[in-house]
């Protein structure tokens, strides 16, 4: 395989893809339709449930990016695949972050239109914003590496290894939290007052904290994609 990266390869791997499965996809699409006017009629308005629902879909679709690599039958498919590496994890990026997140969104979309038109009631869309997609794409990212590291169900395993990560961040967190209040406590003799009279060494605004957080997320998912490369390279050794 020419290891020159084509964007006709890739081309070739989408045009695949969608013939094999357009009739599964707008399928999804419609549940999502429908999930979405279920939701608003048991709520009696529009939700933010929907939009959850779609970015833990997004992420069950990435854990499963890679299962045919795991297979003997389908990795043999996987490998003869007239693209290279980084073509195929190129493509899957494509789909798993682009193509599904905005599908799932669209179809979140179109459900709140059709109940707005169909009760009258007020449409709120507020929900389906910059940090909804960047939830998307860092899960996307995280589950796709999960996918290539658990044969078996690989988005229980990754949701497992999420929350221990998530469980420790907070234990150190919360046992460094626990030592400030103390240490105020000891210094200005009630709780209330320590709070009261304690002020950050820096002020960071609300936006400075959105774009450090979107960096961060950058950062992680270039990181996983990076993963997902040196992965692929071993699996096909």
């Amino acid at each position: 395989m020419n290891s020159k990266f084509s964007f006709r390869n890739i081309a070739l791997l989408q045009n695949t893809y969608f013939r094999t499965n357009w009739k599964r996809e707008i399928g999804h699409f419609l549940i999502q339709v429908l999930i979405t006017l279920f939701i608003c009629h048991i709520n009696n308005g529009t939700d933010i449930v929907p939009i959850l629902i779609a970015v833990f879909a997004v992420a069950a679709y990435a854990a499963g990016s890679f299962h045919t690599v795991h297979s003997k039958t389908n990795s043999l498919h996987y490998l003869s695949l007239p693209a290279n590496t980084l073509e195929k994890l190129t493509s899957k990026i494509i789909l798993s972050h682009l193509y599904v997140p905005l599908l799932l969104i669209l179809a979140t979309i179109i459900g709140f239109y059709i109940y707005h038109l169909c009760s009258g009631k007020p449409l709120y869309l507020n929900d389906i914003n910059m940090p909804t997609i960047i939830s998307m794409l860092t899960l996307a990212a995280i589950y796709m590496v999960g996918s290539l590291y658990c044969k078996k169900h690989p988005i229980i395993r990754t949701t497992l290894v999420l929350c221990g990560i998530g469980l420790l961040i907070f234990i150190i967190c919360g046992h460094g939290a626990t030592a400030m209040v103390n240490n105020l406590y000891k210094e200005y003799g009630t709780i209330n007052y320590a709070y009261d009279s304690f002020s950050w060494p820096i002020n960071i605004s609300a936006k400075t904290m959105s774009t450090i957080g979107y960096i961060c997320a950058t950062i992680n998912i270039i990181v996983m994609w990076t993963i997902a490369y040196f992965k692929l390279r071993e699996t096909e050794a």
